[in-house]
């Protein structure tokens, strides 16, 4: 009996289906490989490619010196694959346009939906895999929040002068408060998320949703009142407070346009009319009160010009030309991965960057459909468009049944290509048909099919480069001596933001600011909401009484306590400001995120203490 138990205690097949994978850099380098072929978890903890096994395997790393050679090249990886999630990411602010226009969406509606969306998507997808089923997912998603809310409102403050609407601010501000108080709640009564509370935090969201759409109805609602009071005023003669009340109404519905309705802007007209703002005293509203009370301003700032899609859908049509004119150049064309314009514009270090990121562009332009409705022709190209269907789905359902499967050969995950073969017999036939049907110089009525295939596509890619980027960083941060949970809210977590700051600049750039701000306060909304709900209900370890320690992790109230310094300056401009944007505010932004990374990293490396209300290290007395 006693034999029995010492085998079963020092059973090696029973510790190495406990051990953690990324426990391998306590072990000697020439036991490396025997550990990460043995550890279970080795299995679950790597993506695509299992770069443990890869390292100490078969490259046969035995040393200090070569491990980081390996780490440096592990680092380049990391910076492709941002760069592509960058470049992806791109992709996005076309596809949300065609959406918003045909769902009738504001600027602010579609910026907390569609925009925010596909901004946290890839992130929340990678946080239910098993690969972070006991990652520090809390203190990730709070990081995040601090992240998305300080570097995103801070650039779209620094470039652009606006007013967002009051009441939109101040209730996402309050949802802001709200849901992340609910998360911390409900994970630390009890030590652990009930099924209960993990549907109350989803069902959160879609209450801030239903919110948003009924205030846009009421809005509109308003709207419409407006002009027929406008309409009724000009049918009968006005005496003096008449045309006084008629000029307080064309204001107050110009003003109504601007926040309720959505147009297609010209990125040129857009930046000369920012520039015009910039040197005035004026902000882009109709009417502006001044926010120190002194009275209004008489003046009224033209109108952002916007593109008619109709005029660029049929710009290069001709009836009489053939349907294949031109059809080969189109092709070549389409492909060529570096923009003219920006050749011809840009100096030597410019030109090298576009030179080093056009294998990525010429990768995505292949395989991801990008219709916009700023370009001629909306940006159809029948000849690649038609290669599209094909490629598209291929890859969706190849990517997706080797990630169902998580099945490994040696050293990377094995695709069975079965059920991708067999979406060829749809989309061949398909793209054919499409071929047949359709011009080279006007875009088909199904156009906007391509928008939906380019968008499931493009998600599909982003979340495996988001998870191999955590996996990565993880390994990197490990060699360093770095704690997992350093890592992920420091180091990962401004590796993808930086894609999510670029898309909402870009919005903000092209004349959709409120969108982008808008995006920017609902990205932790629905983080702390719908993807900790989902992890939840999909996470059975969530379930366990603890588990609020290894979720929060070793920073995680750190991050709580910036996310709400974050959320208050907010609202302390803008009631100060009448929520006016100020380039000062991004600066100020700016230094509150140096801080939050400073005193992250002091804790770390224990200069001081942590702030966490689960902590042993201070007794109290």
């Amino acid at each position: 009996m006693e034999t029995f138990r010492m085998n079963r205690t020092f059973s090696l097949a029973e510790v190495y289906s406990k051990v953690s994978c990324f426990s391998v850099m306590t072990v000697k380098h020439v036991d490396r490989c025997k550990y990460v072929t043995a550890a279970e978890d080795c299995k679950h903890a790597m993506n695509l490619l299992r770069y443990y096994r890869i390292m100490y395997c078969a490259m046969k790393v035995d040393d200090r010196s070569s491990e980081m050679l390996v780490i440096v090249i592990y680092a380049t990886v990391v910076l492709i694959l941002i760069l592509w999630v960058i470049i992806l990411e791109k992709y996005f602010n076309h596809i949300v346009k065609i959406i918003t226009i045909k769902l009738n969406l504001n600027e602010y509606l579609a910026g907390i939906t569609l925009v925010a969306f596909c901004n946290t998507a890839p992130e929340m997808l990678t946080n239910v895999m098993p690969i972070r089923s006991l990652s520090p997912v809390y203190s990730t998603n709070m990081s995040s929040g601090v992240s998305i809310l300080l570097l995103s409102s801070g650039t779209i403050c620094y470039l652009r002068s606006f007013q967002i609407n009051n009441a939109c601010a101040i209730r996402d501000i309050l949802f802001l408060i709200l849901s992340s108080e609910l998360l911390i709640y409900c994970m630390i009564s009890d030590g652990f998320t009930t099924f209960t509370e993990s549907c109350v935090l989803v069902s959160m969201f879609f209450i801030y949703v239903i919110i948003n759409v009924i205030d846009l109805k009421l809005s509109r609602l308003y709207m419409e009142k407006v002009k027929r009071k406008i309409a009724e005023m000009k049918t009968r003669d006005l005496t003096i407070e008449d045309h006084e009340e008629l000029s307080d109404l064309e204001l107050t519905l110009s003003a109504l346009e601007i926040h309720n309705m959505m147009g297609l802007h010209n990125y040129r007209d857009t930046y000369y009319y920012d520039n015009m703002v910039r040197k005035s005293s004026l902000r882009r509203s109709t009417i502006r009160r001044s926010t120190l009370g002194l009275g209004r301003v008489s003046r009224v700032i033209p109108q952002k010009k916007t593109i008619d899609k109709a005029s660029t859908r049929n710009i290069l049509h001709n009836p009489d030309n053939p349907k294949n004119m031109f059809i080969f150049s189109e092709f070549r064309e389409a492909l060529w991965p570096v923009d003219r314009e920006q050749w011809r514009l840009k100096g030597w270090c410019g030109r090298g960057i576009l030179l080093l990121l056009a294998p990525l562009y010429l990768l995505s332009v292949i395989i991801i459909p990008n219709p916009d409705y700023t370009a001629d022709k909306h940006g159809w190209s029948k000849l690649l468009n038609c290669i599209q269907i094909i490629i598209s789905p291929f890859i969706c359902t190849l990517v997706i049944h080797a990630l169902f499967l998580k099945s490994y050969d040696e050293y990377s995950m094995k695709f069975d290509f079965t059920y991708a073969l067999y979406s060829l017999g749809i989309t061949v036939p398909l793209a054919i048909a499409v071929f047949l049907h359709s011009r080279t110089d006007k875009p088909p009525a199904y156009h906007f099919i391509f928008a939906v295939i380019g968008f499931s596509t493009t998600l599909i890619i982003m979340m495996l480069c988001v998870c191999e980027v955590g996996v990565l960083f993880a390994i990197i941060g490990l060699s360093f001596n770095l704690s997992e949970d350093y890592v992920a809210i420091s180091i990962q977590v401004l590796a993808t933001t930086v894609g999510d700051v670029i898309v909402n600049s870009s919005l903000a750039k092209q004349g959709y600011e409120r969108m982008a701000l808008a995006a920017t306060f609902a990205h932790p909304i629905l983080e702390l909401t719908l993807g900790m709900g989902l992890i939840c209900l999909l996470n059975e370890h969530v379930r366990v009484k603890g588990t609020a320690n290894w979720m929060v992790g070793m920073h995680g109230y750190i991050a709580h306590v910036f996310y709400m310094i974050a959320v208050f300056s907010y609202l302390a401009w803008g009631l100060i400001y009448n929520f006016f944007t100020r380039r000062s505010i991004g600066i100020f932004s700016y230094i509150i995120y140096a801080l939050f990374c400073l005193y992250v990293f002091l804790a770390e490396f224990e200069f001081i203490y942590d702030m966490t209300y689960l902590s042993s290290y201070i007794e109290p007395k």
